[in-house]
C-alpha cells in the first residue's frame, strides 16, 4: 500500500480541481485521481463556457487553465480510476480496478458528470434512442432528428 496522503480527491473536473487546490491552500497534501489523467472533466467537451470570469472561452481552454492552476500548486493528476473506497477508523483505503491500494486520511468524491439514469415521471427509465446521458454521448451517437440530453453538466447546453 502506498504512503498515506492527507486528502484524496476523486475526479479532476471543476469541483475536484477546486477541492484539491483548497486542500493545498489549507496546508494539506492532496492526491488527485482522474480516469482521464488530465484536468477539466466534462468542461473539456464544452464548445463555449460563458459563466466564468475572463469572457467566453472554449472548454479546452478552461481545462488548460485548471491544469495550469494545479501546476502552480504542485498537484499532479494521477491517471487512475478508483473502483472502491473503504472508510474505517484509520482513514480511507482507495482501490483501483487492478486491486492496487492507496491510503488517505479523507476523500472527496467529485464525480458529478457520470450518467445517472433518471427516475422522473415522463422520462424513460433508461437511456436509449433519442435520450443521452451527456453532451459527449449525444455527439458520439450522431443522432438524426430530435434528441434529449438528461444531465451532463453545463456542457449539456452546448
Amino acid at each position: 500500500m502506498s504512503n498515506p496522503h492527507r486528502i484524496a480527491v476523486i475526479g479532476a473536473g471543476p469541483a475536484g480541481v477546486s477541492a484539491a487546490v483548497e486542500a493545498a491552500r489549507l496546508g494539506f497534501e492532496p492526491l488527485l485521481f482522474d480516469g482521464s489523467g488530465s484536468a477539466g472533466g466534462l468542461v473539456r467537451e464544452a464548445f463555449e463556457v460563458r459563466n466564468l470570469p475572463g469572457g467566453v472561452m472554449a472548454g479546452c481552454e478552461v481545462a488548460a487553465q485548471f491544469a495550469e492552476l494545479l501546476g502552480r500548486w504542485g498537484i499532479p493528476v494521477v491517471h487512475a480510476s478508483i473502483a472502491s473506497v473503504e472508510c474505517g477508523m484509520r482513514g480511507v483505503v482507495l482501490r483501483d480496478p487492478a486491486g492496487g491500494a492507496m491510503r488517505a486520511s479523507a476523500v472527496v468524491a467529485a464525480t458529478g458528470t457520470e450518467a445517472v439514469e433518471p427516475s422522473i415521471e415522463g422520462l424513460p427509465g433508461s437511456f436509449g434512442p433519442g435520450f443521452y446521458p451527456s453532451a459527449r454521448a449525444l455527439l458520439a451517437g450522431s443522432p438524426e432528428g430530435s434528441a434529449c440530453v438528461i444531465g451532463g453538466g453545463d456542457a449539456a447546453f452546448d
